[in-house]
């Protein structure tokens, strides 16, 4: 069941844009500030934390769905 759950995040997350797998890998597997991905991407951190809360939001239907 585990592995299963696995598979289900990682194929949600993949079907995110580039910038939201960016953020998303930034934050939670690199562990950044949103000040600190606001730079190393050139965006704003409104930017960050707007594109986060999409992500997430999506993720969250996609695993619904599950």
């Amino acid at each position: 069941m585990v592995r299963e759950d696995q598979r289900a995040v990682l194929a949600a997350i993949a079907r995110r844009s580039r910038r939201q797998r960016e953020v998303l890998a930034l934050r939670y597997y690199v562990g950044l500030s949103d000040a600190e991905i606001a730079e190393a991407l050139s965006i704003t951190t409104g930017t960050v934390s707007s594109t986060v809360s999409h992500a997430m939001t999506a993720l969250a239907r996609d695993l619904e769905e599950v």
